[in-house]
């Protein structure tokens, strides 16, 4: 877990890669301190070549080294050294419906097709989430991590009323499957197994335990309160 670490880690440059609003929300409930540098990596993949998991991570993993990318150039022009990043955090996350990958709906229609398939069915919420830093060696060839969630969630039966009155509230029309957890759908769910914040866009327990061991935060954060005690 991060809330002992966090006095290191406010030292540290850290970007989200995502203009998500819930992605935000939730780091910023843990007390992480980051900047936001929405990526703008097109998410055009071919999804016949890869599994829900290939294809969240992949795509993780491609949001985040364009972001991380495009500061390092900047950090090379600036005179600001501050300006180096030690980690860019990237994420991706998608409704799979009997191997179908769904994203966000693009039309109204196409949210009320999504939510008539997920309607008395289960679906899973699947996350890619990438880590990237430094390597001392070559900034141009940096250390990557990535890892994924899966959530079983269990939809209520949908009536077409309740559907289109759902849609008109535009609330499904930038939520992967085309529903918020968090939000006014909350009521369709009859069950869930497995982390809730994945639902909501960000698996946050697994960020936690896996931050931790990308940045060998035991060893990093003990050096760092041993060198304080030393200085006093």
């Amino acid at each position: 877990m991060l809330l002992d670490k966090l006095r290191f880690l406010h030292q540290l440059r850290i970007i989200l890669a995502s203009g998500s609003p819930r992605r935000k929300e939730i780091l910023e409930t843990i007390k992480l301190k980051f900047e936001v540098i929405p990526s703008t990596f097109p998410e055009n993949l071919d999804k016949s070549k890869y599994t829900p998991i290939q294809y969240v991570i992949e795509n993780a993993r491609l949001k985040a080294l364009d972001v991380y990318k495009g500061e390092v150039s900047k950090w090379k022009l600036s005179s600001d050294k501050k300006a180096k990043i030690d980690l860019v955090i990237g994420c991706d996350t998608v409704v799979v419906f009997r191997d179908q990958i769904l994203e966000k709906p693009k039309t109204q229609k196409e949210a009320k097709q999504m939510l008539s398939q997920l309607s008395g069915s289960t679906h899973y919420v699947t996350s890619g989430v990438a880590l990237i830093r430094p390597n001392d060696d070559s900034l141009e060839h940096p250390i990557v991590e990535t890892f994924s969630q899966q959530t079983q969630v269990v939809f209520a039966p949908l009536t077409t009323q309740l559907i289109d009155a759902y849609v008109e509230t535009m609330e499904p029309m930038d939520k992967a499957g085309g529903y918020g957890m968090q939000g006014i759908a909350s009521q369709f769910v009859t069950k869930i197994d497995g982390c809730y914040f994945n639902v909501v866009g960000f698996p946050v327990q697994l960020f936690c335990e896996k931050l931790t061991t990308f940045l060998n935060l035991d060893d990093n954060v003990s050096d760092k309160e041993k060198e304080q005690k030393e200085n006093i």
